[in-house]
């Protein structure tokens, strides 16, 4: 039986992407049977440059950056590792590999259906946003499952316009991550585009428990997960830290983590996808500007706040808190110094389940057309 093939960022070496990866094939599994999905191992060159330790020495910047990388390269390579287990040992990877279209071309009758999503694969100002991403090289059913453009504009697209309106013309059913990106897409195609739910939040944590390291961190502690780490939520961590008198802990996201070495935060030695799930699961507290690191902190009903910095309204975020009428818990620095840190999350279960049952239906809708 042919399965069901998945096109997303499997490969980005981030953990919202690699768990979101996980949670489609989980979910789809969980409708359709186990072994039925599997992600189609395509990842193009940008992206492998973009994950790779080492970068080109062709600017005074890189040569720096190469510098600062040969000094942790053994931190550098064991989280390079962590995820290369994770991809190839606990996602249901295909066997071939793909590098281009003209590879994918030569298996496009594969798969039964195809589902694209979720994370950033379609949003035009990634460095590895390709076309290929819309499944425009394989012949059968296509259906998108939360997609996100994160927030990409009609202008973006203007040099993929004719490109992404044929390749949306292809598809069955066609659904984003976030509301305000379905205007933006609409005006490059008349199909109706839903709003649907991350993937990780049609699992509940026990399905994530399975993947759950053993590290642990003993006593109370504030977990702060950043992809940038900007100045703004790194002043927020700090203070609320300060009045809790907990210690902060964060994990390796992004080569941004550099600038927080020296904060007075913990870095977690331990770095593999698991590793970040035990750091939600047993925190105290949830700090995160990060949209992954605000759902997984509803997924195991954590107490959080998503860190409002900089005047930066995440989009992705305030939906996500507004759908599960958690809106309270995202704050700015002023908000912080008039709240009580101390008090815990009232979680909406109706409206949690609410979401997460619309979106299973749609992805249902797609597997049994």
């Amino acid at each position: 039986m042919k399965k069901i093939g998945i096109m997303t960022f499997h490969r980005s070496e981030n953990y919202g992407s690699v768990l979101q990866a996980y949670a489609l094939t989980k979910a789809v599994d969980k409708i359709k049977g186990e072994n039925t999905a599997q992600i189609i191992d395509y990842s193009n060159p940008l992206q492998r440059e973009l994950y790779s330790i080492f970068l080109k020495n062709n600017s005074v910047k890189n040569i720096a950056k190469n510098i600062r990388a040969a000094l942790n390269y053994s931190q550098l390579k064991r989280r390079k590792n962590s995820f290369y287990h994770f991809i190839n040992n606990v996602l249901p990877v295909s066997e071939e590999k793909y590098n281009n279209s003209e590879e994918l071309e030569n298996h496009k009758e594969n798969y039964d259906k195809i589902i694209c999503g979720s994370d950033q694969i379609w949003n035009p100002q990634s460095v590895d946003f390709s076309i290929s991403f819309f499944a425009v090289d394989f012949d059968c059913k296509k259906y998108a499952y939360a997609p996100s453009i994160r927030n990409a504009q009609p202008k973006d697209f203007e040099r993929y316009r004719d490109q992404v309106s044929n390749a949306l013309a292809g598809f069955e059913k066609l659904s984003l991550r976030e509301k305000d990106s379905i205007p933006v897409l609409q005006q490059l195609t008349s199909k109706k585009i839903e709003c649907v739910c991350d993937p990780t939040l049609l699992l509940d944590s026990n399905d994530f428990d399975e993947i759950c390291s053993n590290n642990k961190i003993e006593g109370e502690y504030i977990f702060y997960y950043s992809i940038d780490y900007n100045a703004g939520s790194v002043e927020m961590v700090k203070y609320i830290a300060d009045k809790l008198n907990m210690p902060v802990y964060i994990i390796f996201s992004t080569n941004k983590t550099y600038n927080v070495y020296f904060k007075g935060f913990h870095l977690s030695k331990a770095n593999a996808p698991g590793d970040f799930i035990s750091l939600v699961k047993n925190a105290s507290l949830v700090l995160s500007n990060s949209f992954h690191g605000t759902a997984f902190s509803v997924i195991y009903r954590k107490n959080f706040f998503a860190l409002k910095a900089n005047g930066y309204n995440d989009y992705r975020i305030s939906d996500l808190l507004c759908d599960t009428g958690l809106q309270s818990r995202y704050i700015d620095i002023d908000d912080m110094k008039k709240i009580n840190l101390k008090e815990n999350v009232e979680f909406n279960e109706n409206a949690i389940q609410k979401m997460r049952e619309k979106s299973l239906n749609y992805l249902e809708e797609c597997l049994n057309d």
